[in-house]
Protein backbone atom coordinates (compact mmCIF):
# COMPACT_ATOMS: atom_id res chain seq x y z
CA UNK A 1 0.00 0.00 0.00
CA UNK A 2 1.48 3.63 -1.14
CA UNK A 3 0.79 4.87 2.46
CA UNK A 4 2.67 2.73 4.35
CA UNK A 5 5.79 2.74 1.71
CA UNK A 6 9.18 4.71 1.87
CA UNK A 7 7.93 5.56 -1.48
CA UNK A 8 4.81 7.67 -0.34
CA UNK A 9 6.64 11.26 -0.45
CA UNK A 10 7.96 10.95 -3.91
CA UNK A 11 5.35 9.29 -4.90
CA UNK A 12 2.74 11.86 -4.16
CA UNK A 13 5.19 14.58 -4.97
CA UNK A 14 5.48 13.66 -8.26
CA UNK A 15 1.61 13.29 -8.56
CA UNK A 16 1.35 17.14 -7.15
CA UNK A 17 3.97 18.16 -9.50
CA UNK A 18 2.63 16.36 -12.63
CA UNK A 19 -1.29 17.79 -11.79
CA UNK A 20 -0.12 21.33 -11.44
CA UNK A 21 2.42 20.83 -14.41
CA UNK A 22 -1.27 19.35 -16.91
CA UNK A 23 -3.26 22.33 -15.55
CA UNK A 24 -0.35 25.20 -16.42
CA UNK A 25 -0.18 23.31 -20.15
CA UNK A 26 -3.67 23.11 -20.36
CA UNK A 27 -4.37 26.83 -19.52
CA UNK A 28 -1.41 27.89 -21.52
CA UNK A 29 -2.83 25.96 -24.85
CA UNK A 30 -5.98 28.20 -23.99
CA UNK A 31 -4.01 31.17 -23.70
CA UNK A 32 -2.51 30.77 -27.00
CA UNK A 33 -5.38 29.22 -28.82
CA UNK A 34 -7.45 32.43 -27.49
CA UNK A 35 -4.42 34.81 -28.61
CA UNK A 36 -4.21 33.23 -32.39
CA UNK A 37 -8.05 33.53 -32.51
CA UNK A 38 -7.74 37.02 -31.43
CA UNK A 39 -5.26 38.10 -33.51
CA UNK A 40 -7.13 36.96 -36.26
CA UNK A 41 -10.19 38.64 -35.76
CA UNK A 42 -8.40 41.51 -35.50
CA UNK A 43 -6.00 41.54 -38.77
CA UNK A 44 -9.60 40.20 -40.38
CA UNK A 45 -7.71 36.67 -41.77
CA UNK A 46 -8.59 33.40 -41.37
CA UNK A 47 -7.18 31.51 -38.49
CA UNK A 48 -4.43 29.61 -39.00
CA UNK A 49 -4.65 25.83 -38.96
CA UNK A 50 -1.36 24.90 -38.24
CA UNK A 51 -1.91 27.41 -34.87
CA UNK A 52 -5.08 25.46 -34.06
CA UNK A 53 -3.68 22.33 -34.12
CA UNK A 54 -0.78 22.85 -31.85
CA UNK A 55 -2.81 24.34 -29.56
CA UNK A 56 -5.25 21.15 -29.42
CA UNK A 57 -2.15 19.00 -29.44
CA UNK A 58 -0.79 20.94 -26.23
CA UNK A 59 -3.62 20.50 -24.69
CA UNK A 60 -4.45 16.93 -25.50
CA UNK A 61 -0.82 16.32 -24.25
CA UNK A 62 -1.46 18.13 -20.89
CA UNK A 63 -4.46 16.19 -20.09
CA UNK A 64 -2.68 13.10 -20.41
CA UNK A 65 -0.11 14.53 -18.24
CA UNK A 66 -2.86 15.86 -15.46
CA UNK A 67 -4.54 12.73 -15.65
CA UNK A 68 -0.93 10.79 -14.68
CA UNK A 69 -0.34 13.05 -11.83
CA UNK A 70 -3.85 12.44 -10.25
CA UNK A 71 -3.79 8.82 -10.82
CA UNK A 72 -0.31 8.98 -9.06
CA UNK A 73 -2.01 11.23 -6.18
CA UNK A 74 -4.46 8.22 -5.52
CA UNK A 75 -1.46 5.82 -5.78
CA UNK A 76 -3.42 3.85 -8.79
CA UNK A 77 -1.13 1.75 -10.74
CA UNK A 78 -3.36 3.28 -13.97
CA UNK A 79 -0.56 6.23 -13.67
CA UNK A 80 2.00 3.93 -15.18
CA UNK A 81 0.43 3.60 -18.44
CA UNK A 82 -0.32 6.97 -18.42
CA UNK A 83 2.75 8.23 -18.09
CA UNK A 84 3.61 5.99 -20.62
CA UNK A 85 1.33 7.32 -22.56
CA UNK A 86 2.22 11.00 -22.73
CA UNK A 87 6.01 10.14 -23.02
CA UNK A 88 4.98 8.39 -26.16
CA UNK A 89 3.14 11.93 -27.22
CA UNK A 90 5.85 13.92 -26.18
CA UNK A 91 8.47 11.79 -27.89
CA UNK A 92 6.24 12.23 -30.78
CA UNK A 93 6.10 14.97 -30.96
CA UNK A 94 9.61 16.45 -30.68
CA UNK A 95 11.15 13.55 -32.87
CA UNK A 96 8.29 13.15 -35.57
CA UNK A 97 5.72 16.35 -35.62
CA UNK A 98 7.94 18.70 -35.33
CA UNK A 99 10.66 18.22 -37.61
CA UNK A 100 8.30 17.25 -40.44
CA UNK A 101 5.74 19.71 -39.82
CA UNK A 102 5.53 22.31 -37.14
CA UNK A 103 8.97 23.37 -37.68
CA UNK A 104 8.69 23.84 -41.20
CA UNK A 105 6.71 26.81 -40.70
CA UNK A 106 8.28 29.01 -37.99
CA UNK A 107 12.09 29.05 -36.68
CA UNK A 108 12.93 27.22 -33.77
CA UNK A 109 14.11 28.56 -30.67
CA UNK A 110 17.29 26.59 -29.43
CA UNK A 111 17.04 27.86 -26.01
CA UNK A 112 12.99 26.87 -25.90
CA UNK A 113 13.97 23.56 -28.07
CA UNK A 114 17.08 22.49 -25.39
CA UNK A 115 14.62 23.30 -22.26
CA UNK A 116 11.92 21.54 -23.42
CA UNK A 117 13.88 18.49 -24.47
CA UNK A 118 15.46 19.03 -21.19
CA UNK A 119 11.57 18.63 -19.92
CA UNK A 120 11.04 15.57 -21.15
CA UNK A 121 13.78 13.72 -20.28
CA UNK A 122 13.20 14.62 -16.95
CA UNK A 123 9.57 13.21 -17.56
CA UNK A 124 11.02 10.12 -18.91
CA UNK A 125 12.93 9.68 -15.81
CA UNK A 126 9.73 10.00 -13.71
CA UNK A 127 8.19 7.83 -15.78
CA UNK A 128 10.91 5.10 -15.31
CA UNK A 129 9.95 5.69 -11.76
CA UNK A 130 6.32 5.24 -12.16
CA UNK A 131 6.50 2.36 -14.38
CA UNK A 132 8.78 0.65 -11.77
CA UNK A 133 7.13 1.70 -8.57
CA UNK A 134 4.09 -0.34 -10.46
CA UNK A 135 5.73 -2.99 -11.13
CA UNK A 136 7.01 -3.28 -7.41
CA UNK A 137 3.41 -3.40 -6.28
CA UNK A 138 3.50 0.27 -4.64
CA UNK A 139 0.89 1.38 -6.50
CA UNK A 140 -2.76 -0.16 -6.60
CA UNK A 141 -4.40 -2.06 -9.01
CA UNK A 142 -7.55 -1.58 -10.00
CA UNK A 143 -9.72 -3.47 -7.84
CA UNK A 144 -7.60 -3.25 -4.88
CA UNK A 145 -8.81 -1.26 -2.24
CA UNK A 146 -12.02 1.14 -2.43
CA UNK A 147 -13.09 2.39 -5.85
CA UNK A 148 -13.91 6.07 -4.99
CA UNK A 149 -10.72 7.45 -5.12
CA UNK A 150 -10.61 6.03 -8.93
CA UNK A 151 -14.45 7.39 -9.72
CA UNK A 152 -13.77 10.52 -8.07
CA UNK A 153 -10.31 10.90 -10.09
CA UNK A 154 -11.96 10.11 -13.28
CA UNK A 155 -14.73 12.38 -12.76
CA UNK A 156 -13.12 15.63 -11.65
CA UNK A 157 -10.74 15.03 -15.18
CA UNK A 158 -13.76 14.51 -17.23
CA UNK A 159 -15.03 17.39 -15.55
CA UNK A 160 -12.17 19.82 -16.61
CA UNK A 161 -10.77 18.24 -19.38
CA UNK A 162 -14.80 18.07 -21.09
CA UNK A 163 -14.74 22.33 -19.46
CA UNK A 164 -11.46 23.28 -21.70
CA UNK A 165 -12.58 21.27 -24.50
CA UNK A 166 -15.74 23.63 -24.50
CA UNK A 167 -13.51 26.69 -24.25
CA UNK A 168 -11.49 25.71 -27.17
CA UNK A 169 -13.94 25.20 -29.40
CA UNK A 170 -14.86 28.14 -30.06
CA UNK A 171 -11.37 29.44 -30.45
CA UNK A 172 -10.13 26.13 -32.26
CA UNK A 173 -13.01 25.68 -34.99
CA UNK A 174 -12.77 27.90 -38.54
CA UNK A 175 -14.22 31.25 -38.50
CA UNK A 176 -17.44 31.41 -40.92
CA UNK A 177 -16.82 32.88 -44.10
CA UNK A 178 -19.15 35.90 -44.68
Amino acid sequence: MLLASAWAVPILLLGIFYTFAGFVAAREAQKNAFLDSALADVSGGPRDRLDRERSLWLYALSAVVGAGGLLLLIGSALAAPAFLLAALLQALHFFVLSPLRYDREEPVNPQGRRRSLNAFRIYGLATLFVVWAALQGVLRLPGQGSPWPLVLVGAVWLVIVLRGLLLLQGLLLPRPRP
